[in-house]
């Protein structure tokens, strides 16, 4: 579980019922600020039974999905996601990402997603799929080694970073993507 969702966990009580047969729970949270002040969030959470662990949502902040296979590229780019401002929902591989983007269409803005993701679905079948379900949805691609087959592979007005990269990059990436999608015609 990364660093926000423990913290979570310890500091939030139920306000719904839960079980781990349930598919969402509604947690309410104090969150004391530096000044002393509490303000309480509903936010909401459900049983990932695949991973044994809660996937934590805040209404309030945009939803993406990321999809990468390599643990130390995952962990640094999720903190930098949240510290930015998103609620994240992280797949491992592309069956998994396909799942989550079934289970979260109604709500995601967006697509981050690595384009070798082991044996299986691939980045580039990834992002098709979310853009068949969600026209329009924002994608960033990152790899070290399929920069030269996105414009042919790539979904239009997509962006492609190269690995190494900055997390900066894959932030600055999805949210100049997520303003222009949200920017009248």
């Amino acid at each position: 579980m990364h660093r926000s969702s423990e913290f979570l966990m310890e500091r939030c009580c139920w306000h719904t019922p839960f079980s781990t047969g349930s598919s969402d729970a509604t947690l309410k949270c104090a969150n004391p600020f530096k000044n002393g002040t509490i303000r309480e969030v509903t936010l909401f959470a459900s049983y990932d039974t695949t991973q044994s662990q809660f996937l934590v949502t805040d209404p309030e902040k945009p939803i993406l999905l990321y999809v990468e296979d390599e643990v130390l590229i995952r962990v640094e780019v999720i903190e930098g996601l949240e510290d930015a401002g998103y609620s994240v929902v992280v797949a491992t591989s592309g069956a998994e990402a396909l799942s989550l983007l079934a289970k979260h269409k109604a709500e995601l803005r967006g697509v981050v997603t690595d384009i070798n993701l082991g044996i299986g679905i691939d980045g580039w079948e990834v992002a098709r799929m979310a853009r068949e379900d969600i026209g329009g949805l924002p994608v960033v691609y990152v790899s070290a080694a399929s920069q030269q087959e996105w414009t042919s592979r790539g979904v239009p007005g997509s962006v492609m970073i190269a690995k190494p990269f900055a997390t900066a990059q894959v932030v600055v990436a999805i949210s100049s993507l997520m303003t222009a999608s949200d920017a009248p015609a």
